[in-house]
């Protein structure tokens, strides 16, 4: 039985928190056959995200079709223009809760599409790794019919599960609790011109001699908005949580790599001089606070997790903390185009997983979407 230690970085979900969890709609029905087909052949090549984890460790098993996948046909046609909020109150919670599977899929029917909503434990990879198990379904489910095809495309598009970098690690011990939150989550959402962003990174960019990217003014946008807004205005110290992937910089784990290949790293900021500082000013201190990616940097962060570890300060095993950061999400370049399961990728893509203090970057048209839940 295949069986594979969890990395450090997957230490921080250990306990099931931040599922990757979204909805797709095709306008056209996707075939079912071709879905089911392709979801168990990719299954031998993706084997941990249909495995069991137990004290550390992720054990492959038998696929077993009904466990991850179900079929709902609904007698009514699906209307993608209701809304972030209408969608997301009828979704949000459709699909089961990740208790002793790593990853399920529901497929709804309608009238006029089909909807996806793919759910995964984050504990088995990052929203990279989430979205190469997609891109390869699609392309296998699209290419069923064709001889040979779908052996040669989950052939090519084979995973890298193991890393060396990890290998050696185990995680024996319990996870701390996850963090509940009883209260009502309040979204907001604020809309920002792509155009006028991006040149004003460029501008900013060429004033200060530093790389200053469009994610840096939309970090910088979230920071003054959370802490100029609602109760983290009176904190004394605040940080904004950003993940990193780190694959293109350490070609120990590479392109291919199935997993978290991400580092966490944060941004102090002074609430007082905060309300005092310009856009500008932010986004340059976020791209100075810019962690370097390489496999030295790496190792140091994975050790310091494991010390950590060793410390027995497991409350520093989450991804951020909800009371004192905010944890922005960069969506925007999303694969989106890579998921036709037949006649094309979805037209509507909605992120159904929400935590408190987490702010999520979506683009639509010609604007950036920041949604903030507080």
């Amino acid at each position: 039985m295949k069986q594979i230690n969890i990395s450090q970085v997957s230490t921080f979900f250990a306990n099931g928190s931040y599922p990757i969890e979204f909805l797709f709609y095709f306008p056209y029905r996707i075939n079912s056959n071709r879905l089911r087909r392709a979801l168990k052949r990719i299954s031998a090549y993706y084997w941990p995200v249909f495995g069991r984890y137990n004290k550390g460790i992720i054990t492959g098993k038998t696929y077993s079709e009904s466990e991850y996948i179900e079929e709902i046909l609904v007698d009514e046609s699906f209307d993608p223009s209701v809304g972030h909020e209408i969608i997301y109150k009828k979704f949000g919670t459709m699909n089961l809760e990740l208790t002793s599977l790593l990853f399920h899929l529901k497929v709804l029917h309608y009238k006029n599409g089909t909807v996806l909503i793919p759910k995964m434990n984050h504990l088995v990879g990052d929203g990279y790794s989430y979205f190469y198990l997609l891109s390869v379904l699609a392309a296998v489910t699209k290419r069923g019919g064709v001889p040979l095809a779908p052996a040669i495309i989950t052939a090519i598009s084979k995973p890298k599960i193991h890393c060396d970098l990890h290998s050696s690690f185990h995680f024996s011990i319990s996870p701390p609790d996850v963090i509940t939150f009883d209260g009502k989550i309040d979204v907001e959402y604020l809309e920002l011109d792509v155009t006028e962003t991006r040149n004003q990174a460029k501008s900013i960019s060429e004033k200060s001699g530093l790389r200053v990217s469009t994610n840096d003014i939309l970090s910088a946008r979230v920071v003054k908005f959370v802490l100029e807004n609602g109760k983290k205005k009176q904190l004394e110290n605040f940080h904004l949580a950003i993940p990193v992937d780190v694959r293109r910089g350490v070609p120990e784990l590479g392109q291919r790599y199935f997993g978290n290949g991400l580092i966490m790293y944060n941004v102090p900021f002074d609430p007082k001089i905060v309300s005092q500082a310009s856009i500008e000013d932010l986004a340059i201190t976020i791209r100075k606070s810019f962690p370097s990616v390489n496999l030295q940097s790496y190792v140091t962060y994975l050790k310091q997790v494991e010390g950590w570890i060793e410390a027995g300060q497991l409350d520093l095993l989450r991804p951020y903390d909800p009371d004192n950061e905010c944890l922005v999400t960069n969506l925007t370049r999303m694969p989106i185009s890579r998921l036709d399961f037949g006649s094309g990728p979805p037209t509507t893509v909605e992120p159904l997983t929400r935590g408190r203090s987490g702010a999520a970057v979506l683009l639509q048209d010609d604007k950036f979407i920041l949604r903030l839940a507080r």
